[in-house]
């Protein structure tokens, strides 16, 4: 059988390439870039913290509360540890001045133990050697049953001051033998106890891994540091571009393998390794990288003709762009489905390649583009991700002398006469993002959708044939990343409504059991516009309702949330017993969410009543720069986003309807008069329910509003936060599920009358 190779691109989460379409216009496929999921990173870290005078006890008790901090992100085991999944950290800590040790070997701890560490040796030496305390983490690395062999050898070095000293202890030399054996090493200089940073610490650093306790304001600095040395090509991988500061791929890592001549096996074997798909082209400078790595330049790519478009294999299915094609003399051929690289040019092959003669052998490969499991900030036990966490500021002075501090009270001067009864106000678990003062938004896992929807499009002769191709391609880019299934748990059932002067249900909620199948419908309804030369956007509304009514017959997924979208060009009305607003404000009456997407054919086309019928901040248009990204971002992740019955979510405006939401939901608790029983009485209320916290003043109005409005009490309003004096650690700390805490950014804390 003759062979080909493809071009694999594996996805590591891949970065969502959101294709932007305006009327037949195409886009670049983008290659994935390296994102951060914290709990995954992958990595063998050590920490390495001066304890010299210069440092301060103070400082290196402010240096260790950063750092577990920090780990409170990751997913930390140790060697005892049984693990199902590879995708975690180890963790060692080396206390070092003139002399080192090593107080946590490496694999000895995990987030647990970190959390319980109370404090680390203070030497309070005049000077440092700092060569013999990497020295000391290099053997670390070097114990083979400590140092896993596939996990990248990291360093954290946090620092006060720099002495260089000569010969076999020289740290610089002995710093670069480690970086140039593949080892990262990152410099967090801590500069609050000497006043300015201190010079020659950036030579120890790797290249872009370089940390200045000043000038990282939210504390994101290390962590991001640790997700940017997870992101690199494996052995036999290359890579197609690296970042100039840090030496991170920034277009993938790419591999090249043996296949056979058959397009199809070729394009299932690059999902197999790494979740990959088939090399995509967006320029000749690409197309010479590719070239490069076969010699006879004879390969697969991911560029498929499909229904009147070529389409590439990236998870967008992404449209050709025509003018970027590199097709040889005399192609593009349409009388063959798919594409292969002949000669360094595109060619069209058949489904199985007869244009190799047997007497001609050839080789075809596939390449695969990986970034090796990356990240997002975020996740650890029930967390989700979000951007960056806001860490601690650093100490300047001792905390305030207040012994057993009270609550954190939001009350108005009265309140000093006022009776110790309280009520508490408390969080559920939606998707918390725990361990950091910033509230997280919700999440946009496009594989995790929950939802039923359905798709209603005007089919009309005023949609046209170009504007139904649009819409085609809008939608099954919408949808690419969804898990769409007739299984239980989370995963999205999708029908489909077509509508003119009637309207028709083409396929119910249980028509679909797998994604490809739905993408290849839609283009096939698309492609059959119906004769009516009006449309009647109720028409299309009452279908759609019903079609989700009878997809809850006999309850089935009836905790799941609804939505439908609309796609029209026009707006008409029949009247006031088929008001299509009337019909909206029923539909969303009852719980379900109306995404609208306007398409401008002409200038006679009205679409600003179609904005009335939608829910809130999820009308959308064809003339929005980022209209797949608009409809998944603010429209389905954002109906996917909601709290259980009797909780409230927090938003960005208490009472506003099209305000942001938030991954938190609250909940008026019972009456109580002392806090510990309040803080008690939440965890019950809910397993991951703890007492307030308001980080700002935005979530101390939602919060009191919110007290004013459900508690039918006259004010004052006085409730319990979670906020308390923490006497081990002598530290104002707010409340976190699982009993995790962590410092507010004042060391007083603030009072909002």
């Amino acid at each position: 059988m003759l062979r080909k190779n493809l071009f694999i691109i594996a996805n590591i989460p891949i970065l969502i390439n959101l294709l932007m379409y305006n009327l037949l216009d195409a886009a670049s496929p983008q290659d994935p870039k390296c994102q951060c999921n914290l709990e995954t990173v992958w990595n063998d870290i050590i920490y390495i913290f001066e304890s010299s005078s210069a440092t301060t006890k103070n400082g290196l008790n402010e240096l260790l509360g950063k750092i577990q901090t920090d780990l409170q992100w990751l997913t930390v085991k140790k060697l005892s540890d049984t693990p199902t999944d590879e995708r975690y950290s180890r963790v060692g800590m080396i206390v070092y001045a003139i002399n080192s040790s090593v107080v946590y070997p490496l694999g000895s701890i995990n987030n647990d133990d970190i959390d319980s560490i109370m404090s680390l040796p203070f030497y309070n030496d005049q000077g440092t050697d700092l060569g013999a305390a990497i020295l000391l983490a290099i053997d670390q690395f070097n114990n083979e049953t400590m140092h896993r062999a596939n996990a990248r050898q990291v360093i954290v070095l946090l620092a006060t001051t720099y002495n260089r000293q000569g010969g076999s202890q020289d740290p610089v030399s002995i710093a670069n033998s480690f970086k140039e054996n593949g080892g990262i090493l990152i410099v967090y200089d801590y500069v609050e106890a000497h006043g300015a940073p201190a010079p020659g610490l950036e030579e120890i650093a790797s290249p872009g891994y370089m940390c200045v306790s000043t000038q990282d304001p939210d504390g994101s600095c290390v962590n991001t540091a640790l997700c940017n040395a997870n992101c690199f090509c494996p052995t036999s991988y290359l890579h197609y571009g690296l970042d100039a500061n840090n030496g991170v791929p920034t277009n993938g890592c790419y591999y090249n393998a043996l296949t056979s001549n058959a397009f199809d096996p070729a394009w299932n074997r690059c999902k197999q390794p790494n979740d990959g798909y088939l090399a995509v082209v967006q320029d000749q400078n690409k197309q010479d990288f590719l070239n490069n790595m076969i010699p006879d330049n004879n390969f697969w790519i991911g560029l498929k003709f499909v229904r009147g478009y070529f389409i590439w294999s990236d998870p967008n299915l992404t449209v050709l762009d025509n003018s970027a094609a590199l097709w040889s003399p005399g192609e593009p051929n349409l009388s063959n489905p798919n594409s292969v690289v002949i000669n360094g040019r595109w060619q069209i092959v058949g489904q199985i390649s007869t244009r190799f003669a047997k007497s001609h052998p050839v080789t075809l490969y596939i390449i695969a583009i990986r970034l090796r499991d990356l990240l997002k900030f975020g996740q650890r036990n029930r967390t989700t991700a979000a951007p960056h966490r806001k860490g601690p500021p650093h100490r300047k002075e001792g905390p305030p002398h207040r012994k057993e501090g009270p609550p954190h009270r939001k009350e108005g001067p009265s309140d000093r006469t006022a009776p110790q009864l309280r009520w508490k106000i408390c969080f559920g678990s939606l998707h918390l993002v725990y361990g950091q003062s910033i509230d997280p938004e919700c999440a946009c896992n496009l594989g995790n959708l929950w939802l039923d929807v359905v798709v209603v499009i005007d089919n009309s002769q005023g949609m046209g044939h170009d504007g139904l191709n649009l819409i085609a391609a809008n939608i099954a880019t919408v949808f690419a990343q969804s898990n769409i299934t007739q299984a239980l748990g989370q995963t999205t059932r999708v029908g489909i409504v077509t509508y003119g002067q009637t309207a028709v249900v083409q396929y119910n909620l249980t028509a679909f059991d797998d994604t490809s199948t739905f993408i290849n419908t839609i283009f096939d309804v698309c492609n059959k516009p119906t004769t009516d030369t009006v449309s009647y956007v109720y028409t299309g509304l009452a279908a759609a309702r019903d079609a989700l009514y009878d997809g809850r017959m006999n309850g089935r997924r009836d905790n799941v949330r609804q939505a439908i979208i609309v796609y029209t060009s026009d707006y008409i009305t029949q009247g006031l017993e088929k008001n299509p607003e009337q019909l909206a404000q029923d539909i969303k009456a009852n719980g379900i969410d109306i995404i609208t997407v306007g398409l401008k054919q002409s200038i006679d086309n009205d679409l600003a009543k179609l904005a009335k019928l939608a829910t809130p901040g999820m009308a959308f248009n064809n003339t929005d720069t980022d209209l797949v990204g608009e409809i998944q971002r603010n429209g389905l992740c954002q109906i996917n986003c909601f709290c259980p019955i009797a909780w409230t979510q927090y938003t960005s405006q208490f009472g506003l309807a099209s305000a942001r939401r938030f991954a938190l939901c609250l909940k008026l608790g019972d009456a109580s008069g002392m806090w510990t029983a309040a803080k008690i009485a939440c965890q019950h209320m809910d397993n991951s329910a703890y007492l307030v916290s308001e980080f700002d003043e935005t979530k101390h109005n939602f919060t009191y509003q919110l007290f004013k409005n459900k508690s039918g009490t006259p004010g004052p309003y006085i409730y319990h936060t979670g906020l308390s004096w923490d006497v081990p650690s002598q530290q104002w700390m707010w409340e976190q599920p699982v009993a995790q805490r962590f410092l507010i950014h004042s060391m007083e804390p603030r009072y909002f009358l």
